[in-house]
């Protein structure tokens, strides 16, 4: 697989599960991240079990999102991290989410695909 192919696959996983946020799709996320996968948010960590019932009470209402400036970075062949600026009207237990956030992901390669194993993101300023 290229860089070229896994870029584009990278950037349309990245999508496709700020699509399942917003559709409070769990199936999508767990066949997406790996089983270790961890997210940095301003709470702490959440584990993909905790991202997986985090989803499933339904706290978060995303109304809109969109996602921009993507970077790819093949720190090895079988890593990668996704850089990029996303913007959202989103509310998480009746507060409003940051409207912009800079946020990364890194994935790894496991045979022919690509697994979210940690994502952070950062309110832009």
């Amino acid at each position: 697989m290229s860089k070229a192919q896994s870029q584009k696959m990278i950037i349309a996983t990245e999508k496709k599960l700020w699509e399942a946020w917003k559709n409070k799709d769990t199936k999508t996320f767990n066949a997406n991240l790996t089983a270790d996968s961890v997210l940095v948010g301003d709470s702490g960590t959440a584990t993909k079990a905790d991202i997986l019932k985090m989803m499933g009470d339904g706290g978060c209402e995303v109304r809109s999102f969109t996602l921009s400036d993507f970077k790819v970075a093949f720190p090895a062949s079988n890593v990668a991290i996704v850089s990029y600026k996303g913007t959202q009207d989103t509310t998480c237990g009746g507060q409003p989410e940051p409207p912009t956030v800079w946020a990364s992901s890194t994935y790894v390669r496991r045979g022919d695909k690509w697994y979210a194993a940690s994502h952070q993101e950062t309110p832009a300023k």
